[in-house]
């Protein structure tokens, strides 16, 4: 039987991931190639030192394609479509991975002033941390779905990383103290 599942989507993120990782590829291919040039050039200029002109060349070329992979890593992990269903919630990357997460295996649901985190286990075991961006279009109605969803499986609910339970209205919004005129 089909799942009936709620779609969110923003595609304006895979606009920006593309471009993003386009610019840094880029970069990188014309630093790495003045580097790859530099180091031959150096024996002309100071023979003496040449392999040591080599051999630091050598050592950016390789700090920045481990900066450039791990930077890549985490565009490609931004999510940018998340499928709600009664049963699970299905968040797709903009890496083109695709991971779902069951009500029943979720730890915590944090709603933050940047977005929203899901917290828990996949099928298969793995922990997982889903962050959904409040930029995306239709935050407030994924947000209250998705925490409609975990409060019927009795999963925690977090606000800013307290648990709801705890936080105190009153420092929020101070005109609802007892004795209060509410204007």
């Amino acid at each position: 039987m089909a799942e009936w599942f709620q779609v969110f989507d923003d595609e304006r993120v895979l606009v920006s991931v593309r471009t993003r990782a386009r610019r840094l590829v880029v970069a990188f291919a014309l630093v790495s190639g003045g580097l790859v040039a530099l180091a031959p050039l150096s024996t002309l200029v100071a023979p003496a030192h040449a392999g040591l002109a080599a051999l630091a060349c050598g050592v950016v070329l390789t700090a920045y394609a481990a900066w450039l992979l791990r930077r890549l890593g985490r565009l490609h992990r931004r999510l940018w479509r998340i499928e709600l269903s009664f049963r699970r919630a299905v968040a797709h990357d903009a890496g083109g991975r695709r991971v779902a997460l069951a009500w029943q295996a979720l730890d915590q649901i944090d709603v933050r002033t940047d977005g929203l985190v899901l917290s828990g286990r996949t099928t298969l075991g793995r922990r997982v941390r889903l962050h959904v961006a409040a930029s995306m279009p239709q935050f407030a109605r994924f947000a209250h779905r998705a925490v409609e969803y975990a409060e019927a499986f009795g999963r925690p609910v977090w606000v800013e990383g307290q648990p709801w339970e705890a936080i105190d209205v009153t420092s929020i919004h101070p005109g609802l103290r007892t004795g209060s005129a509410v204007a």
